[in-house]
């Protein structure tokens, strides 16, 4: 009998330890690190952003890219632009298990620094089959922050996500996901008017 207890003790303990060393991020870690990066303030200096601690966070459920990236969650909050006409600015955030954060801005407002593109390029995929759920879940990620924001026009081919990121009735940006070595190679949000223009070039 004790033998049983003893088996039953290490089981618990060993499960207890892995637990600690994988704990996700929660929306407490995130709003810890975002009142840090983006601290509150009476005042705007230009181009700044803040981060109000009563704003809401909303985790993200994203089934597929939580099996290529298992130490990332996914968040969506808004930061305090101090503006007038775009007062709120809604943001995606990558919360590594290690306490690490990525900020991507909605396509609306202006460009992002590359930094949740580089979190996205650690994704893993087990074979070509996982690569359109994947990039699927990362294109809803850039809708979520996106003022009425829809994809379409979805396609996969050897490896080449592409797809269309809709703001209301107006196609706003060109996705572009490639797929190399069984990870996500690169992520990329392009202009179609822009895109255009240098084509008819």
């Amino acid at each position: 009998m004790w033998r049983i207890f003893a088996l039953i003790f290490l089981i618990v303990g060993l499960g207890g330890c892995s637990t600690a060393q994988h704990r996700s991020s929660s929306s407490s870690d995130v709003k810890v690190a975002l009142s840090r990066r983006y601290p509150d303030s009476n005042s705007f200096r230009d181009g700044e952003f803040q981060f109000d601690k009563h704003t809401p966070i909303e985790a993200v459920e994203l089934p597929a890219l939580a099996k290529a990236l298992p130490d990332v969650r996914f968040f969506i909050t808004k930061l305090q632009t101090g503006q007038y006409e775009y007062s709120e600015l809604e943001i995606a955030v990558a919360a590594s298990s290690n306490g690490a954060i990525a900020v991507f801005y909605s396509p609306l407002y202006r460009e992002s620094d590359p930094e949740l593109a580089e979190v996205l390029s650690k994704a893993r995929v087990a074979s070509a089959a996982n690569e359109l759920g994947v990039a699927d879940d990362i294109a809803q990620i850039f809708a979520m922050i996106t003022y009425k924001g829809t994809i379409r026009a979805q396609h996969l081919d050897a490896g080449n996500f592409s797809a269309e990121l809709w703001h209301d009735d107006m196609c706003w940006r060109h996705i572009s996901i490639t797929f190399a070595n069984g990870r996500v190679a690169s992520v990329s949000l392009t202009n179609p008017s822009i895109a255009s223009t240098q084509s008819s070039g």
